[in-house]
């Protein structure tokens, strides 16, 4: 088992909606996470990693870099470095890239 994942070695996936935006997996089931995932999303300026989704479990997003708006439920809110959102079960959420460089955000979900 694996404990620690670094950037190198964290598995790489690309964003569907953002063909030069990719994700970091850290945490997740191929680590023997039961309930924990995390990732770090990169998305290009202007550009959004998916579409509005919901999950199940809790979520939060940690702005790392860069500038975002986050859109939950009927809200939207500015988001920007040091900036965290919280996202309840269920609310249809999403987040895109305002600024003119890349914007870096962790993702961590609990699908308890």
């Amino acid at each position: 088992m694996r404990y620690v994942v670094t950037w190198d070695k964290a598995e790489t996936t690309k964003h569907s909606d953002d063909p030069k935006g990719f994700s970091k997996a850290f945490v997740d089931e191929r680590l023997g996470a039961k309930h924990l995932h995390i990732h770090v999303s990169v998305v290009s300026p202007e550009a959004r990693a998916h579409p509005p989704h919901t999950h199940d479990g809790e979520e939060a997003f940690y702005i790392l870099e860069g500038v975002g708006e986050v859109t939950i439920g009927e809200e939207t809110f500015r988001v920007d470095a040091g900036s965290c959102v919280f996202l309840p079960p269920g609310k249809l959420h999403g987040i895109r890239n305002i600024g003119k460089s890349n914007l870096k955000y962790m993702v961590i979900i609990c699908r308890c």
